[in-house]
């Protein structure tokens, strides 16, 4: 998580550098927040898209919120929902943007890649990629109150499936996580900044069996 040249940041940006955040890459977010935009993204795990995982690749084979598949697009999106911060734009490649359609079509998607599998990819050049992102960008901050948050109310309902037994009983220590299936735990949280939280305990605890 040093991947931010920081030198070139404007001298009035903020930034957060370092692992082992409770909120992982969505640290810091708060009500007061006018929106948020997620770069480089990509598609979650087990579909088709260049370098498709979700959070931990080699540990996590699915994520469920309420029954619906997530990656990490859709659950940084839902987590800032919780803050009623809406996400308006995400860039990454086109099976990624059809995924954040299928999620919420009010999204500007911006597709600087295409996929041909996972480890291959059609690029545009970066010159290209930072006109479209800058242009494409514009029109979602000038939409932006337009633009509707998917939400979960209430308790939320978590499920994490890994790519083994052995690391899913890793996580069985931790009260509250419930043995479904040989690979799969449930988690049922009081809202989505807890659900949040437990998938990123469950996933570092099913790592060290690694």
């Amino acid at each position: 998580m040093t991947n931010v040249l920081i030198e070139e940041l404007e001298e009035d940006v903020e930034f957060i550098t370092g692992n082992h955040k409770q909120l992982g890459m969505m640290e810091s977010i708060e009500d007061d927040f006018n929106a948020a935009i997620f770069i480089g993204y990509h598609a979650r795990h087990n579909t088709p898209g260049t370098l498709a995982h979700s959070y931990y690749g080699t540990v996590v084979s699915e994520i469920t919120i309420n029954d619906k598949k997530v990656g990490e697009s859709e659950l940084n999106a839902l987590l800032a929902a919780a803050y009623d911060v809406p996400v308006i734009m995400i860039s990454g490649d086109d099976v990624l943007a059809s995924q954040v359609e299928e999620f919420n079509p009010d999204i500007e998607r911006v597709i600087v890649k295409e996929a041909i599998s996972r480890y291959t990819a059609k690029c545009l050049t970066p010159t290209k990629v930072k006109k479209k992102l800058a242009k494409q960008c514009l029109d979602a901050i000038k939409r932006m109150d337009d633009i509707k948050m998917i939400k979960c109310e209430g308790q939320v309902k978590l499920e994490v499936e890994f790519h083994n037994n052995g690391l899913a009983e890793a996580t069985l220590n931790m009260p509250g996580v419930e043995l479904i299936k040989p690979n799969r735990v449930r988690y049922m949280a009081k809202d989505m900044v807890e659900a949040y939280k437990v998938r990123s305990v469950l996933t570092t605890l099913a790592s060290t069996v690694l």
